[in-house]
């Protein structure tokens, strides 16, 4: 059967969070009654049975990894057995508001993708995630990935054209977790695919202390092995690389860093700091 939408769940030890998410997806698809979903759950702890109960209205598969595979397989494992023509991929322990999947494919229109605001709950960056349009627009403009880093905090603010996965994206996996979306972003940017934003707060990224994302050394790893690829696959030149590099470098002096040392941060990375202020004050 085909579908409108995919929705793609990585699953890994948490029953808990997905009830909330289920119930949550529950609601938002009930809203958008006449778009076709399917949401597909990819267990990537083979030894943690996936609970739906009380769940049997939604059109659920459940697929298992046979070893625990990390959250890019799990992502792509899910779209590879999809049959949406949208994907729409959301972790686990986040939530999205009620009228997330109408508001997005009412303003997808003929678009590869189209970019939500939403809230982002890490104390880090408490509040919402595009402080204007002028910053959310930033997400489509490639210099800021590699002066700034990733734009769009998390795959669950986005709707994607499946036909527009890069092939690249989808064969290839990322051995550390947590920079895979960065990929895809730099992928699509790269492949002129047509992007739209969505002003409206429809995604909650949710901080459960487990976040991949807010686990620094692990997410510089991952950044240095994606922009390895990419510059491996001529998807970037050495000079973006080599301005990628610097911001991860800049990063490491700044993340969770006396005051003393973030002044020296920005002192050794001029540019950087020019875009982080620019962008703050837009």
């Amino acid at each position: 059967m085909q579908y409108d939408l995919s929705i793609i769940i990585p699953f890994y030890n948490g029953n808990n969070e997905l009830s909330k998410l289920l119930s949550n997806l529950q609601t938002a698809i009930k809203y958008a009654s006449e778009i076709k979903v399917e949401i597909i759950i990819v267990n990537d702890s083979p030894n943690c049975k996936v609970n739906c109960h009380g769940f049997e209205s939604l059109n659920i598969k459940i697929i298992t990894n046979h070893k625990n595979m990390g959250i890019h397989s799990s992502r792509v494992n899910g779209i590879l057995n999809s049959n949406g023509k949208y994907i729409f991929m959301i972790d686990q322990d986040d939530l999205i508001k009620e009228n997330t999947l109408v508001s997005q494919f009412t303003k997808i229109k003929d678009n590869d993708m189209i970019v939500a605001n939403g809230f982002d709950e890490n104390p880090l960056n408490y509040g919402m995630i595009y402080h204007s349009k002028k910053h959310q627009e930033k997400s489509m403009n490639l210099k800021y990935y590699f002066k700034i880093g990733c734009m769009i905090v998390s795959p669950g603010q986005c709707i994607i054209k499946k036909d527009a996965i890069a092939k690249e994206w989808l064969e290839y996996r990322v051995k550390t977790n947590g920079a895979d979306d960065l990929l895809l972003w730099i992928m699509m940017l790269k492949n002129n695919c047509k992007i739209a934003i969505n002003d409206e707060s429809l995604y909650i990224h949710t901080y459960s202390g487990k976040n991949v994302s807010s686990d620094f050394d692990k997410m510089v790893t991952s950044s240095k092995e994606v922009i390895e690829f990419l510059y491996d696959k001529n998807f970037v030149s050495e000079s973006e690389k080599k301005k990628y590099l610097r911001r991860l470098n800049m990063r490491r002096l700044y993340e969770n860093k006396s005051k003393t040392k973030k002044i020296l941060a920005m002192l050794l990375y001029p540019d950087i700091t020019y875009y982080l202020i620019k962008m703050k004050l837009e």
